[in-house]
Formats: C-alpha cells, sequence, structure tokens
C-alpha cells in the first residue's frame, strides 16, 4: 500500500496505470497457462476492489487476445469504486460476460460456466492482501466455488495473493476459508506468507 501512495502521490503515476502494468502481467502468466489449449476458456472470479478491478482488466485483455472469457463478481456492480468500477465499465462495453454472485453466488456461477462451456483456467481476484478477517458468507463461498474448479483439475491463477489467505502467515484467519492456487502473480514482490 505504501509503495502503491508513493507511484500515485509521490511520482505522479495515476493509479489506473498501476492497474494496467498487474493486469499485462496477469494476463501473461494467464496466457503461459493455457498456451497448447485449443479455443480457450477463462473464469474470472473478481471482487469489489482493486484486486476485482485487476482481474477485470487482465479479462479484458484476454478477451482481446480473442479468448474466451467470463466474469463472476462477488458484489453489485455498484459498490465497484475507482479504477476497479472503471475497468468494470471496460468490460461491459466489450462485451466480456459478467454475472453478479451477490445474493446467488451458485446460481450466477452455473450460469457463467453454461455461458462460457468448461474452464481451461480460473483467475482468483476475489480479494488482495487487506483481509483482516475471516472470508465467510459469501465470499466464503465463492471460494469454495473456486477450490471446486481446482478439484476438477482446473488451474487456478490468484491475483497477488491467494483470496482468503493472510499475506503474512500464509493461512486463512481462523475460520476462514481461502483459495488454493497452482499459481499465484506477486503484485510489488513476494508476500511473507508465500514462504510459510
Amino acid at each position: 500500500r505504501e509503495v502503491d501512495r508513493l507511484c500515485v502521490e509521490e511520482f505522479g503515476i495515476p493509479s489506473i496505470v498501476l492497474m494496467e502494468n498487474a493486469a499485462l502481467g496477469i494476463a501473461s502468466v494467464a496466457r503461459d497457462l493455457i498456451a497448447g489449449v485449443d479455443d480457450p476458456c477463462v473464469l474470472v472470479f473478481c471482487g469489489p476492489g482493486n484486486n476485482g478491478g485487476d482481474g477485470l482488466a487482465a479479462a479484458r485483455h484476454l478477451a482481446n487476445d480473442g479468448i474466451a472469457v467470463s466474469v463472476v463478481l462477488s458484489a453489485s456492480p455498484e459498490r465497484s469504486r475507482g479504477d476497479a468500477k472503471t475497468n468494470l465499465e471496460i468490460a461491459r462495453r466489450m462485451g466480456v460476460p459478467i454475472q453478479c454472485a451477490e445474493g446467488r453466488v451458485a446460481e450466477a456461477v452455473r450460469l457463467a460456466r453454461a455461458e462460457l462451456g468448461d474452464p481451461d483456467l480460473v483467475i482468483d481476484a476475489l480479494l488482495g492482501t487487506g483481509i483482516d478477517r475471516p472470508a465467510g458468507g459469501e465470499m466464503g463461498d465463492l471460494i469454495r466455488a473456486v477450490n471446486a474448479f481446482r478439484a476438477e483439475e482446473v488451474p487456478v491463477l490468484s491475483v497477488d495473493v491467494p483470496s482468503g489467505m493472510d499475506a503474512d502467515t500464509g493461512s486463512p484467519p481462523p475460520g476462514g476459508a481461502a483459495v488454493t492456487a497452482d499459481v499465484t502473480v506477486a503484485l510489488m514482490g513476494l508476500k511473507t506468507g508465500y514462504l510459510t
């Protein structure tokens, strides 16, 4: 957060540029994970914050490459703010299929899967490094949905930190759920929790 603040406040780099750069890295790793797959499909789970904005921007880059992409939002679009909201609006205008999971997690995942087909990759952009409590309720249900795809041997790429994991400890807070990722794209360096 401090590095992001310095980039924006001291060096004048717009925060949307930081998000765009993150998305380019995420999309590059995603392409590597689906290399060799004919007509790949990618399902992206996005939270309402900057982590979700990174996921939406990555979804846009993948869609621009002609890859079939669908998005499941954890919260209603009206709850998106700032750069995440900007990327949500861009994805909508591009025609990227988007399902809102608020109040209907299982249905949103089912509809996204029906629209997309069986994904070849799932991107977890639900929660970032700022988690300070267990991921439960609908967020816990979304995390379990991501893990269910992994149980079907669909690779999972997490953005910055597997959702629900405390970046300092490497575990979810007690009673919380966390994504089990195959690959995590580290933004701004390694987190202590990666190494525990």
